[in-house]
């Protein structure tokens, strides 16, 4: 008798291991995904995702994968003399290093499960989508808050994962900064001038391009803002038509940003009522997913069930800490907030 037969009489199979993006490419992989093109559990995080379709994505071949950008930081031209010393001007390249770390996602079936006639391409596309689903909603969350000193934990997120890393929130510290005062604690229309103010001219000649990121409810706040006004455009936010822009540059909702920060501004430093906001071109932002995503397959047959495993690798950066401005220590709280007298 063969030991897998023996394993399969015990109800034990052997472990089913292969690459994921082999196992969607071939009708005869043993997957219980269907043969789609190789990047779909990567294009389901990145849709289910209200951030991933707008900053930088990199795909990673390998665990590390630099990401380069080249900055002019002074004046170029130089005296044309004879025999001068050439200065290349201050034309640099610089970058940062993209490592992926890897996780993994495990999902159990019950055999139980099946007898509801969600067999087949059903299960195989309802597992998929609700992997994609949840892992987008973790990794935007650990993108933007994950955190080595344990400063911050999120119920959504497995603590043992969340302090592997520093997101974009602890990156934007190294950025251009700027602190509510109180009483302008919460959202006040000067806060998006100060912002702009910081960020340096060369990075904001296309506002257009920019954006400003922002709680969901910190938009709310803005909504709140103009809906005092009585004026035409406080009358369209009343109806729903509040505008997503501040000039030219609009403004993008983050729903998982987090508003139970222990950083509030004004009276509620020992509170959890802080957020932040920040400004930059979105695709100052990187997300990094390593290209080689595995899936496995593992049968406990004793238990009625088999085991789905997603392994994924990926990595959060910011491409120029110059080109960002973090607004930190708002607070969202309706009491602290204050009318903003102008538009």
């Amino acid at each position: 008798m063969s030991k897998a037969r023996a394993m399969q009489l015990l109800g034990v199979e052997a472990k089913d291991t292969f690459d994921f993006k082999k196992a969607i490419q071939s009708s005869s992989a043993p997957s219980i995904i269907q043969p789609e093109e190789a990047d779909r559990l990567i294009d389901f995080i990145v849709d289910e995702s209200t951030l991933w379709s707008k900053v930088r994505v990199e795909r990673m071949t390998t665990n590390e994968k630099w990401v380069r950008f080249i900055d002019i930081n002074k004046g170029m031209l130089r005296p044309d003399n004879c025999g001068d010393y050439v200065d290349t001007g201050g034309m640099s390249a610089t970058g940062f290093k993209l490592t992926a770390r890897k996780f993994k996602a495990v999902i159990p079936i019950c055999d139980d499960m099946l007898a509801d006639n969600l067999t087949g391409d059903a299960l195989e596309k309802q597992v998929l989508k609700m992997v994609g689903s949840q892992l987008a909603n973790e990794l935007e969350i650990m993108a933007l808050m994950a955190n080595i000193d344990h400063s911050y934990v999120h119920a959504d997120v497995d603590t043992s994962v969340f302090h592997l890393f520093d997101g974009w929130y602890k990156q934007l510290k190294a950025a251009h900064i700027v602190t509510p005062t109180f009483p302008n604690c919460c959202l006040d229309i000067c806060h998006f001038g100060q912002m702009m103010k910081q960020l340096p001219t060369k990075w904001r000649r296309d506002k257009k391009k920019l954006r400003f990121f922002m709680a969901d409810d910190v938009f709310q706040d803005w909504a709140d803002i103009l809906q005092k006004r009585g004026t035409a455009l406080g009358d369209k936010v009343i109806t729903g038509e509040a505008p997503a822009t501040w000039m030219t540059t609009p403004m993008e909702t983050i729903p998982l940003l987090p508003t139970d920060l222990a950083n509030a501004c004004g009276h509620y430093e020992d509170g959890q009522a802080g957020t932040f906001m920040f400004l930059t071109d979105p695709k100052n932002l990187v997300l990094g997913i390593q290209y080689d995503i595995n899936y496995e397959r593992q049968r406990d047959g004793v238990n009625s069930r088999t085991f789905h495993i997603f392994r994924i690798a990926f990595d959060t950066g910011i491409i120029n800490t110059d080109a960002a401005v973090l607004l930190d220590h708002l607070t969202t709280r309706d009491e602290c907030c204050v009318e903003s007298s102008t538009y």
